[in-house]
């Protein structure tokens, strides 16, 4: 999805976690449990909102193109 967006001009990244031990007794580097795969968006007050409004139908294009592959 990301190397999708990017070829459609949307730069958007990975989420970023911290793991460490596989040691039950131990917290995963700063996370306790592994957390499921997100989507978390930051978006400028700078943008308009038809900038806002391409950025979403990009990402939601790349989206579907991905898992229409996957299929």
């Amino acid at each position: 999805v990301v190397d999708e967006a990017l070829l459609q001009g949307v730069l958007i990244t990975r989420a970023k976690r911290l793991y460490g031990d596989q040691d039950d007794k131990q917290p995963l580097g700063q996370e306790w449990r592994v957390a499921r795969p997100t989507i978390r968006l930051a978006v400028s007050s700078v943008l308009t909102k038809k900038e806002c409004e391409k950025a979403a139908g990009v990402i939601k294009n790349a989206w579907i193109k991905v898992m229409i592959k996957r299929r």
